[in-house]
């Protein structure tokens, strides 16, 4: 999780007060994902 950058982890903070968009929030799902398939694939 240290991997995560700031800036997605705000979008899912944003993204659950305002209600929580579906779109924004799977966006922010699918921005986690991709950055564990980063690390494993490395």
């Amino acid at each position: 999780m240290e991997a995560l950058a700031p800036s997605a982890i705000y979008r899912i903070i944003a993204g659950h007060c305002v209600g929580g968009a579906p779109s924004v929030r799977s966006q922010a799902h699918m921005g986690i994902e991709q950055a564990h398939r980063r690390r494993e694939n490395e």
